[in-house]
């Protein structure tokens, strides 16, 4: 008689994302658009009647309320009415109809809640926002993933550098959905521009996804090096369909990375303090890396500064420095404003940074390729001070439409007032500067590009030569 095999069935277990609720995070935040105090009062006002006797002991953050016209940070002290409150301080600037918010501290809940989950899922449920203290931050633990279904709202800070979520040191990290909202409207002072929605410093395999970062004092998302030496860049970031809305300085920077995929997405109404472009790809020391950077399908638009920048030239500080730059399949519309600065505002735009000379060549290739800037405020492309130890550039099918869309739109080249003129309604700029050291520009190829306003190779000086080749 034959024996039947024994059947080894194992139940594993369906593992659970651990909801931040279950650790104390309440999300309930409460915003309105009508907040209105009178300087040397604690009363705050709305018409929206959305006070109830819980507000009492939470946090208020209110837009304009403080100090020269800057954020009110308090807390709800007493309740009169479903339109009046009391704060525990006096606003110092009377508003009207202006911003504010308030709820509850979830930021120690919160991170609770990844810590207790290393290597998990952590759960921000749907219809809620989390109050954050940008200061403190969350910190999640390596290998976790964050889904955000809700918001997270950062409190009004008085610091210029810190992040509503860091991920700086951190790997194996994935950031899913939700809206990611900074303190741009009430923040507590005019100190620095690197309040960021999300912070990856030497971060390693990173992926966001459809996460929207919106409202930041600084950038919506900043990925670059978190060591004193800044040798170590971050590595293998993706970036996926993700947005950045009206952040203050950039919609996204770049510092130092080596492995950057941004697929799709949308960087729009950058404004505030400059740059102010919509990516602006710009190491500041020469051990940083631009290298292997990939920008798929991303459209940038109404961003005051420009669409993209790109400037490598710190990293000529170093013998050695070594770039790698792709742009595919990317739409820039309505960039540039006449409230930039800088006096530049192209689509896309090469700068040396700062004018100054590059100490060592570059080496690698930028190439943009099958992309489109619609309505430029100026220029559609500049490249400045563009000098010959800088990398070699192919732009290859970049059409530009309608250059100077306003035909106020102006550039300043350190040239004569008509060879500016000239230069702000073209669609593709070369400059090479009298204060250039080296004899000519790097090597620039135009291939199959085309616009109605046409190419402008212009030098101050006879002797600097214009390194750059049209091809149909």
């Amino acid at each position: 008689m034959r024996c039947l095999p024994t059947l080894l069935i194992l139940i594993l277990p369906i593992l659970k994302a651990a909801s931040v609720l279950d650790y104390g995070a309440v999300g309930d935040v409460v915003s309105i658009n009508d907040a209105e105090m009178t300087s040397n009062s604690a009363t705050l006002y709305s018409p929206s009647g959305l006070f109830t006797f819980d507000s009492v002991g939470k946090i208020v953050c209110v837009q304009g309320g403080g100090v020269s016209g800057m954020g009110l940070k308090s807390t709800i002290s007493a309740f009169t009415d479903s339109r009046h409150v009391v704060l525990a301080v006096e606003a110092s600037t009377s508003i009207v109809g202006k911003r504010a918010f308030w709820g509850t501290d979830d930021t120690r809940a919160i991170q609770m809640a990844l810590n207790g989950n290393n290597g998990g899922e952590v759960l921000f449920p749907a219809g809620l926002t989390y109050l954050i203290d940008p200061d403190v931050s969350l910190h999640p633990a390596n290998s976790t993933t964050l889904t955000i279904q809700g918001t997270l709202q950062a409190m009004g800070a008085a610091s210029g550098l810190n992040a509503v979520i860091d991920c700086s040191n951190r790997s194996d990290v994935r950031i899913v959905g939700g809206t990611v909202q900074g303190d741009r409207y009430v923040h507590l002072g005019a100190a620095g521009e690197w309040g960021m929605g999300l912070m990856l410093r030497s971060s390693l395999r990173v992926t966001v996804v459809e996460t929207t970062f919106r409202d930041c004092w600084g950038d919506g998302v900043w990925v670059g090096d978190a060591t004193w030496d800044q040798d170590t860049p971050s590595r293998d970031i993706s970036l996926q369909s993700i947005i950045c809305d009206n952040n203050r300085r950039q919609g996204m920077s770049v510092g130092s990375v080596i492995g950057l995929d941004v697929t799709g997405g949308l960087f729009e109404n950058t404004n505030g303090t400059a740059p102010s472009a919509g990516i602006d790809l710009e190491p500041d020391y020469g051990v940083n890396r631009l290298q292997n950077i990939r920008i798929l399908n991303v459209t940038t638009h109404n961003n005051t500064g420009g669409g993209i920048w790109i400037v490598p030239a710190r990293l000529a500080d170093r013998a050695g420095g070594d770039v790698s730059i792709s742009i595919e399949g990317w739409i820039s519309d309505e960039d540039g404003n006449a409230t930039g600065s800088y006096g530049l505002h192209p689509g896309l735009r090469f700068a040396a940074g700062g004018g100054t000379a590059l100490l060592n060549p570059l080496k690698g290739m930028i190439s943009v390729a099958h992309s489109q800037i619609l309505e430029p405020f100026a220029m559609g492309v500049a490249f400045d001070n563009w000098s010959s130890l800088h990398p070699t550039v192919i732009l290859e099918d970049v059409k530009v439409v309608s250059a100077n869309r306003t035909g106020s739109g102006y550039a300043d080249f350190g040239w004569s007032p008509e060879e500016n003129i000239a230069a702000a309604h073209s669609a593709f700029v070369v400059s090479a500067i009298a204060a250039d050291p080296y004899g000519e520009t790097g090597w620039i190829e135009f291939r199959n590009c085309a616009s109605e306003a046409g190419f402008y190779f212009h030098s101050s000086d006879p002797t600097k030569k214009i390194k750059a080749i049209v091809l149909p």
